[in-house]
């Protein structure tokens, strides 16, 4: 199965998961070692710049993996 990753759906999918936790963009940041302002500006306008690299920091900082950035969600 092939999944495409849309840059709007990941960075709420991200946010989700981290609010989810109760973490801040700021705990993101450091745990990933984006620096804050690289970070916010790519999750809030300009997702499609995410790099690979990133997704997985970010991923490994939200226990996540990619493959569940790029999965349609659940319908209900």
């Amino acid at each position: 199965m092939t999944h495409r990753l849309n840059p709007e759906d990941v960075a709420k999918r991200i946010r989700e998961a981290r609010e989810g936790d109760g973490r801040s963009e700021r705990w993101l940041a450091e745990e990933t070692g984006i620096p804050y302002p690289t970070l916010r500006r790519k999750l809030n306008q300009r997702p499609d710049n995410l790099t690979l690299d990133e997704l997985i920091r970010i991923t490994r900082a939200l226990r996540l993996n990619v493959a569940e950035l790029a999965s349609e969600p659940a319908v209900a």
